[in-house]
């Protein structure tokens, strides 16, 4: 504020959900005619922050999600065992974690084709999904 340049930033925003979204500052600062730091107006791109916001949730979704079934994928799905192993040991809240296994799927892409097969696959997703109860994940 002690002379009349304007100042730019990125800065990481504490959101009250605890995750930290970058956003861009900008600082102009009110001087009078003698000179004189009189105040300072700061912009935050609040757009920049919505579209910050909307790529987050994507980059979250493609962290954790297959994107043919839209099932979570392994990295979710062992964070999900970690956190019911913890809840086992300081709460005694038991779990169960039921495995399937498709043998022959490749026999399905070499005889079909890799499209067949996905469609298969897809449709295994989609009827096990719909058959889960609430908090239930499959991946």
């Amino acid at each position: 504020m002690r002379t009349d340049n304007r100042l730019q930033a990125a800065v990481d925003m504490h959101c009250p959900d605890g995750h930290r979204l970058a956003v861009g500052i900008r600082v102009v600062p009110i001087v009078s005619s003698k000179n004189h730091a009189l105040g300072a107006v700061e912009v935050s791109d609040i757009a920049r922050r919505k579209q910050w916001e909307r790529l987050n949730v994507e980059l979250k979704k493609m962290a954790f999600r297959n994107p043919l079934t839209q099932l979570v994928n392994r990295r979710y799905l062992d964070s999900k065992l970690r956190h019911a192993l913890d809840e086992l040991v300081l709460f005694g809240k038991c779990f169960g974690r039921p495995l399937a296994r498709s043998q022959d799927f490749k026999a399905v892409n070499d005889n079909l084709g890799h499209m067949a097969g996905d469609v298969v696959f897809e449709h295994i997703a989609r009827t096990i999904s719909s058959r889960l109860r609430v908090g239930d994940t499959v991946g």
